[in-house]
């Protein structure tokens, strides 16, 4: 059987209380299904901890996207290309 100790968790995670967690799955199922998928609920949480961007960084990623585009147009080349600039 596999299973998770809460030790394994990532620390925002054991730290939410199961109210939280009722919340978060009340609000994913807006159809109210009663289930919600699994991949959904994971995206939410590695979301939480993930810091916004600054302004600064959004006008400059946007500047270096423009540069490296074709016409006006982003590909997928040219987008990766920008955000390994960004990520070093």
């Amino acid at each position: 059987m596999n299973s998770l100790s809460r030790d394994e968790l990532p620390h925002d995670w054991r730290n939410t209380d199961f109210i939280g967690y009722q919340r978060l799955i009340k609000n994913l199922d807006r159809d109210c299904k009663g289930y919600i998928y699994l991949k959904s609920l994971g995206t939410h949480l590695c979301l939480l901890s993930t810091p916004l961007p600054k302004e600064e960084d959004l006008l400059e990623y946007q500047t270096d996207l423009m540069n490296h585009s074709r016409n006006g147009w982003i590909d997928r080349e040219n987008f990766l290309r920008v955000r390994d600039m960004l990520t070093c």
